[in-house]
């Protein structure tokens, strides 16, 4: 059943008008999202998938918004891109559960690169982040992992409406306007995710904070676009995550109270790879600290988990580095032999290592089923299970619910900024560092948000 008032005019309306002083209990969470996705573009940004980005658009005019690491800058839309892609190459970047996306590496690349080219201040940048996640979270909400489960990417589908969310709020438009930036966004979202395991995986997050920045940019010229996208007869809803989605009845309610940022946040992650190998390490590692085996004790792991994350994990046995971080038996490997997983696990040399190869085969995932008693998030994610044999005759298992990274078993402080140093090593000079790190932290006071830019530049 329909709203009377189209849920994207009601989001509209939310987002044109919400106060700072409304927003401003998720900035604490905005900021660490920020620094966390700056150091993922700062560790990703030699990658073939940034030089790519750069080499496809650098010629397509000079502009005012920094490309991390590469000493230009281009317009808005075409850095944002480059600095997208470099974010969400090495899958390092936050995640987020209702939606099953990847916000801060759309949300951050646009609203800095918006933001450094019109000049604008860190509150600014801070305020849109939250209200680009409040669109990201509840329209996943309303869309489950439905979308997901019929092939659509909700980091570059979702995602593209989050952006234009967050960069109309940072142009400052009107309701009216908003509307029609959300709709013009709605007209570029796309992406399956047939494109995991794939260089096109890590161009869907710069596609998306391009298309948000480009259909705010169009609203604020004077397009339209229809309201009825989000839950209308031809909608994101009825095409893109069909009738066992759970809609949108709810969405008017829940917008701001309390903000998506608070209730949900997202998940800063402990290691570069895709999110669907996370619990299922986080469970391996918990049960290593707990009873001290080593991998030579293992006789075998079994990853189980919902069908879903099956589908993503299509690699058994990889390729190249982007299906590595799709292999779970890979991930586990790696860890298990070298006590954490890096991005040094990512290259052609260690996909030739005899000693993963070996131990590869110990490990398998199956799909959760009846009989394994499942249980499952608030938010309708099934929790996840890990089995271990160890040549002892111990059978250890773990149901693993929540992310280590997750507001509900947050990393410390320290281990944040150690991840953070981490992706600067070898590139920013520790007084850089020290600037981001103190920067992010405090954007509220930040009169430009460029001046944080020129520190990564």
């Amino acid at each position: 059943m329909l709203h009377a008032k189209p849920a994207l005019e009601s989001f509209a309306d939310w987002a044109s008008s919400v106060s700072s002083d409304d927003l401003k209990a998720g900035y604490e969470r905005a900021g660490h999202a920020i620094l966390d996705t700056l150091a993922c573009m700062v560790s990703g940004q030699g990658s073939d998938s940034t030089a790519m980005a750069l080499t496809a658009v650098g010629g397509w005019g000079q502009g005012d918004a920094t490309v991390v690491g590469h000493d230009c800058q281009l317009p808005a839309p075409f850095a944002a891109v480059v600095n997208a892609a470099s974010a969400h190459c090495q899958d390092w970047d936050d995640h987020e559960l209702p939606g099953q996306t990847h916000p801060s590496a759309v949300l951050v690349p646009a609203v800095l690169a918006l933001g450094e080219e019109r000049g604008l201040s860190g509150v600014a940048v801070l305020d849109a982040y939250v209200v680009g996640l409040e669109a990201i979270i509840r329209i996943g909400e309303a869309c489950g992992i439905s979308l997901y489960s019929r092939g659509w990417h909700a980091t570059s589908t979702i995602g593209a409406i989050g952006a234009a969310a967050a960069c109309a709020r940072l142009l400052g438009l009107d309701s009216q306007a908003t509307a029609h930036a959300l709709g013009l966004s709605i007209s570029m979202a796309s992406g399956f995710i047939n494109q995991f395991g794939t260089t096109a995986k890590h161009l869907h997050c710069g596609l998306a904070a391009k298309a948000g920045i480009m259909a705010a940019g169009f609203a604020q010229a004077g397009f339209d676009a229809s309201h009825d996208g989000f839950d209308g007869t031809f909608s994101l809803l009825t095409r893109m995550a069909g009738e066992d989605a759970p809609g949108f009845s709810a969405f008017d309610a829940k917008l701001g109270k309390p903000l998506a940022i608070i209730e949900h946040g997202v998940v800063v992650k402990r290691y570069p790879s895709c999110g669907c190998t996370q619990r299922i390490m986080d469970g391996v590692e918990d049960l290593r600290a707990e009873h001290g085996f080593t991998a030579g004790d293992v006789v075998s792991i079994i990853g189980r988990l919902p069908a879903e994350y099956m589908a993503v994990l299509q690699y058994e046995r990889p390729q190249n580095a982007a299906q590595a971080r799709f292999c779970m038996e890979y991930c586990v490997a790696a860890q298990l032999l070298d006590g954490a997983l890096s991005p040094e696990h990512f290259t052609p040399e260690s996909l030739l290592r005899t000693d993963l190869a070996s131990m590869m085969p110990r490990i398998t995932k199956a799909e959760l089923c009846e009989a394994d008693g499942p249980t499952y998030s608030a938010v309708g994610l099934a929790d996840e299970i890990v089995e271990i044999a160890l040549t002892d005759g111990r059978n250890l298992r773990l149901v693993v619910r929540d992310p280590v990274g997750s507001p509900s078993r947050p990393m410390s402080q320290e281990a944040f900024e150690a991840k953070a140093r981490r992706c600067f090593s070898g590139t920013l000079q520790e007084p850089d560092q020290d600037a981001v790190i103190a920067l992010c932290g405090d954007l509220a006071h930040c009169d430009q948000v460029g001046k944080l830019m020129r520190f990564v530049a």
